[in-house]
């Protein structure tokens, strides 16, 4: 996470865990049960915690080349939680 650094502000790192525990609480109860409007609030966490990462950190901009090191665990997280989005949106409809 950007802001979870010895140097960052103390409300960052909050608002950053708080949108994270929303996205966790949206994927245990709402999400199984398969209630539509979960899917899309939680698309929308996870767009805004990918959107604020890749405008913070320039390093993010790089994941793609192979050679450099970014932010590819990251990426990869953000992979991982759109396709389990897919496959409840394929689920549920």
């Amino acid at each position: 996470m950007p802001a979870a650094q010895p140097g960052a502000a103390a409300w960052e790192n909050a608002l950053i865990f708080s949108i994270a525990f929303v996205g966790v609480v949206l994927a245990l109860i709402p999400l199984r049960r398969g209630e539509r409007w979960a899917g899309w609030t939680s698309a929308a966490v996870w767009a805004v915690l990918g959107g604020t990462r890749f405008a913070t950190d320039p390093q993010c901009l790089q994941v793609l080349d192979v050679h450099r090191h970014g932010c590819h665990t990251f990426v990869i997280a953000l992979v991982v939680a759109v396709a389990g989005l897919v496959c409840i949106a394929i689920k549920a409809y």
